[in-house]
């Protein structure tokens, strides 16, 4: 389920531990798709941002961002 894949991905990020690409490109799809609550929304990227992001994290986000734009 999503949601109880967030959940788990905000744990993981809120203890200082650092995810892997498949693992930020999965939370970002979970909160494009609309399946995660704004509440959740906002403290994943605060976990991230008071944790710092690391290069392999802007990585995964940056190529889930990419395969979901539309080009016009």
């Amino acid at each position: 389920m999503p949601v109880e894949e967030l959940r788990h991905l905000i744990q993981k990020v809120s203890t200082g531990a650092t995810l892997e690409e498949d693992e930020i490109r999965s939370a970002l799809d979970i909160m494009t798709a609309g399946h995660a609550t704004p509440a959740q929304m906002g403290a994943f990227l605060m976990a991230l941002r008071v944790r710092g992001e690391t290069v392999e994290e802007i990585t995964g986000a940056a190529q889930m961002m990419r395969a979901r734009m539309e080009r016009v």
